[in-house]
């Protein structure tokens, strides 16, 4: 089969999955995603030393990226030392082709963000989500999901111990939709159930070949040197979503991207690029000097893969606020 063959045939795949799901919509809008430590206690995996697969939504897709189905669930690693103040959540959105579990001490991300995080007592949400673009066809508000999710973990934070006050994102690629997400207002709805009443802001986010910038129109003005006309005709670009950089405002939060290729500091073409473009960071923090705040905003290239959580604990310990 030839890759265009491959790409309509796992497009048709997605949709038909989409479609059987929706037949079970209504069973699937029912589930409550556990909320008390009791509820937690079937999840606990002592392989894992966490707790693993919970719900945290309804949804369930087919994710092209792994050929087969996934669904709206986390696992939770808690610090092994018992505190009496509530614990800072990291929240980890991984990159397509893998799922959210996160081996145990064998993968640079357990090394490099689980295992420090957990020794300066903070607890690490990793979760499972839908890919901001490739899951359009879902025909739902799948780029609000990473939203959803903080104001899940505030909901849950009472019975975990954990700090509703301070609450990080951390992601790379796909989940850079993180750095969108913390560029948000705030989603908290007054009289909504008890997880809409939860902010959906952050104290810090940080993110690995970050795409700040879905949007066309600025993909077009800012980084691709293509005649504007015909980019603009071949990405015509997302109708419900599209620009961390257009959502900055002064209120927002730090942030600190990290790049493996270097800054090219001028519009390229896409022939250029052999992965993503490190000037998505140089966009967004020239938002934030523009706001007045370009000092919460830090943009780094050349970084190997060796070095891309080196320093971001404490990156985000800069910023605690008082715990509530």
């Amino acid at each position: 089969m030839t890759m265009t063959g491959l790409t309509m045939w796992r497009g048709l795949r997605g949709a038909l999955f989409a479609g059987l799901m929706s037949l079970v919509s209504v069973a699937w809008a029912q589930v409550t995603p556990p909320l008390s430590s009791q509820d937690m206690a079937p999840y606990w995996d002592p392989q894992c030393n966490c707790y693993r697969n919970v719900p945290w939504g309804g949804e369930r897709w087919f994710e092209t990226s792994l050929n087969r189905e996934v669904s709206q669930v986390y696992d939770l690693w808690m610090p092994p030392m018992a505190s009496e103040t509530p614990m800072p959540l990291v929240i980890w959105a991984h990159a397509s082709g893998s799922d959210h579990v996160i081996p145990n001490r064998k993968g640079p991300v357990y090394r490099g963000l689980v295992s420090p995080a957990l020794a300066a007592g903070m607890a690490v949400m990793s979760v499972e989500f839908r890919h901001p673009v490739d899951n359009a066809y879902l025909g739902a508000v799948h780029h609000d999901d990473l939203l959803h999710v903080i104001q899940y973990a505030r909901a849950l934070a009472p019975a975990l111990g954990l700090d509703v006050n301070n609450v990080f994102l951390a992601s790379r690629s796909r989940g850079t939709l993180a750095i969108w997400t913390a560029m948000q207002d705030d989603r908290a709805q007054p009289d909504g159930s008890l997880q809409q009443q939860q902010s959906s802001r952050v104290t810090a986010v940080f993110g690995i070949q970050a795409q700040t910038t879905y949007a066309s129109e600025e993909n077009a003005l800012y980084l691709y040197e293509e005649e504007r006309k015909a980019y603009l005709k071949r990405n015509p670009g997302n109708p419900l979503f599209g620009s961390a950089v257009a959502s900055a405002s002064a209120d927002d939060p730090p942030v600190l991207m990290r790049y493996t290729p270097a800054f090219y500091r001028r519009l390229v073409h896409r022939n250029e690029l052999s992965a993503h473009h490190p000037d998505y960071g140089l966009t967004l923090c020239q938002r934030y000097t523009d706001l007045g705040i370009g000092e919460k905003c830090l943009a780094q290239d050349q970084v190997q893969q060796a070095q891309y959580f080196a320093g971001v604990i404490p990156f985000f310990q800069a910023f605690l606020k008082p715990a509530r």
